[in-house]
């Protein structure tokens, strides 16, 4: 006959084992949310990112995300509003007239 205490105590530390392994353990992006860095999931990797050159969707979200344009368009109502260009105006026949520019945007130096 088996003793029964040696199959509760391995039950005990079988259970105890896999109480201590469920630990809930701190996700990639609460790091990363914690070092200060931002994660943008982009599902494969980009082609390229030059903004003449990209034609896909997966290369078009990052670059929408490191350039602005001259001109943006407003989330509610879609009519031009300013970008980089602080300011235009519409020449004769609906052409765009000159743009002119705000202060330089902030950001990372020019030299390399």
């Amino acid at each position: 006959m088996r003793c029964p205490s040696r199959s509760l105590s391995l039950a005990l530390v079988a259970a105890l084992v896999a109480l201590v392994g469920c630990k809930p353990k701190e996700d990639t992006a609460a790091q990363m949310a914690k070092a200060g860095i931002l994660v943008i999931n982009n599902n494969a990797e980009p082609s390229g990112l030059d903004p003449q050159e990209v034609t896909g969707l997966l290369e078009s979200r990052i670059v929408y995300s490191l350039f602005e344009g001259l001109v943006n368009y407003d989330p509610v109502d879609l009519h031009p509003i300013p970008g980089v260009a602080e300011s235009w105006t519409m020449a004769p026949m609906a052409r765009p007239g000159p743009l002119n520019f705000g202060p330089t945007p902030a950001g990372p130096p020019a030299t390399p």
